[in-house]
């Protein structure tokens, strides 16, 4: 639009989930809360994901005797040659296995048919990007009834329901360490999150896990009809009227 494109020759067409495959499950409850992340991080401390942030919020709300874990799995597909999740987490300085509560991070391919029981692992989803167009784990996340808590700076702000948790932060120019995105994030800002406020959410859902679990079932809830409005069928559909349109429209 700015480049001077009619807005009504604009046509969005969302990404979505398969059902069929991301669904809710039921399962017995977790000894410790465990709050799950999938993306990528292939740049570290860089990366447009916030990792990072996550695992110093995490580190400094809880320590290692507290019922509670994180469980992450690294998209490796973004990894470079050479690329080592143990120098990665050594540049954070986090406290010892020995102080922080309990850490389980994945790098291997996890292909589809894994994901689902990836998700089933989780109590709570973490999708706290710095900038995404829409953030696909999250929905997955949200389909097989996890409760989110997410950045109010991302594509996931128009499915998550209010009833979740959004954390804010700061805009600050995107941050370019590959030469082949310098056109990509050209004038691009980003969230540099709030980790106070993330550390404090996630404290909070810890809190109702262990005193509220039919809060958390109501969440659970509205996170599995929300996805509902957000599958493949409907973006292919709409991609298909679309198409027609334009054909008769041309034909005209």
């Amino acid at each position: 639009m700015n480049a001077g494109l009619e807005e009504e020759r604009i046509v969005i067409i969302p990404h979505g989930v398969d059902l069929s495959v991301f669904k809710p499950k039921e399962k017995p409850r977790n000894e410790k809360c465990t709050f799950l992340w999938n993306k990528g991080w292939s740049k570290g401390i860089n990366d447009r994901s916030g990792f990072h942030s996550v695992l110093q919020a995490f580190c400094e709300e809880f320590k290692h005797e507290e019922a509670v874990k994180l469980v992450a799995h690294v998209n490796p597909a973004y990894n470079l040659p050479g690329w080592n999740i143990e120098e990665e987490f050594a540049k954070l300085n986090l406290p010892s296995k020995e102080v922080r509560a309990e850490i389980n991070v994945n790098a291997d391919v996890l292909p589809l048919t894994a994901l689902p029981g990836f998700y089933e692992k989780g109590d709570f989803f973490i999708g706290t990007s710095k900038a995404d167009a829409f953030n696909i784990p999250v929905l997955e996340a949200m389909a097989c009834g996890l409760p989110i808590i997410t950045s109010n700076f991302s594509g996931a702000v128009d499915y998550v329901p209010e009833s979740c948790w959004f954390v804010s932060g700061k805009l600050v120019p995107a941050s370019v360490t590959d030469i082949n995105e310098v056109a990509m994030y050209e004038q691009s800002n980003w969230l540099e999150l709030d980790v106070g406020q993330l550390r404090f959410m996630m404290r909070t859902v810890f809190d109702l896990w262990k005193d509220h679990p039919e809060h958390l079932r109501e969440v659970s809830n509205e996170c599995i009809e929300a996805s509902k409005k957000w599958t493949w069928e409907k973006s292919a559909n709409l991609l298909i009227s679309t198409i027609l349109e334009l054909e008769g429209n041309n034909a005209k």
